[in-house]
C-alpha cells in the first residue's frame, strides 16, 4: 500500500458505521493530504514555473558573481510561492469545515448507507449521495471528499462497532474479492 491511492468510488455491501473524535494532527495530516490531492495540477504547474524561474534567476545572479544571494532568495520566493498558490483554498476549506464542525476535539460519526454517505458532527447532520463522495487512503486512515471544499478524515484508532479498519477499508476499497465468485 502506498501513502496515496487514486480517488476511487465508495463500494457498499452493507451499511457501516464509524465514531471518531478529532485530533489537532489528525486535522493537520488530512488537511495537507486534501490540499495536495485537490489542487495537483495547479501545484504541478506552479511547480515547473517556480522551478524555471529560480533557475534563471539563480543563474544570472551567479553569473553576476552573487550566487549565495541568488540562491537564498530563490528558496525564500519558491516558499511564498508554493504557499500563495493554495492560501485562498486552504482559508475556505477551514471555514467550511468549521461551519460543519469538523473542529479538533468534535466527536463525529460517519454513517455510509446503501446510497448516502452521512456525518454526524456538533453542528448536526450533513448527507451526500455516495455517488459523488470520493474516497483515498492514507498511512494513518481514510480521507472523504463528500464536496470539492470539504473533508471527513477517518483515522484507523478510531471507533468502529461493527468491524475493524481494515475490513472498513476493504469494504470501502473493495478490495477483498466476493467469496461467492469461484472464477480464481
Amino acid at each position: 500500500m502506498t501513502a496515496c491511492e487514486p480517488s476511487t468510488p465508495i463500494s457498499v455491501k452493507g451499511d457501516w458505521d464509524a465514531v471518531f473524535r478529532l485530533k489537532i494532527s489528525d486535522l493537520r495530516h488530512a488537511e495537507a493530504k486534501f490540499v495536495l490531492y485537490s489542487n495537483v495540477t495547479r501545484l504541478s504547474l506552479g511547480s515547473f514555473a517556480l522551478i524555471a524561474l529560480s533557475i534563471l534567476w539563480v543563474g544570472w545572479l551567479a553569473l553576476n558573481g552573487y550566487f549565495a544571494i541568488g540562491w537564498t532568495s530563490a528558496m525564500f520566493f519558491s516558499a511564498a510561492g508554493y504557499l500563495s498558490m493554495v492560501h485562498s483554498f486552504k482559508t475556505g476549506l477551514r471555514q467550511r469545515m468549521e461551519a460543519t464542525g469538523l473542529v479538533a476535539d468534535a466527536i463525529c460519526q460517519v454513517r455510509v448507507a446503501e446510497t448516502q454517505f452521512t456525518l454526524n458532527t456538533p453542528n448536526g447532520q450533513f448527507s451526500w449521495p455516495i455517488k459523488k463522495v470520493k474516497i483515498w487512503r492514507t498511512l494513518r486512515g481514510l480521507l472523504f471528499a463528500p464536496e470539492p471544499d470539504l473533508y471527513v478524515f477517518v483515522s484507523k484508532h478510531s471507533e468502529f462497532p461493527f468491524e475493524t479498519f481494515e475490513e472498513l477499508r476493504e469494504r470501502a476499497f473493495a478490495i477483498v474479492a466476493d467469496p461467492t465468485d469461484h472464477t480464481t
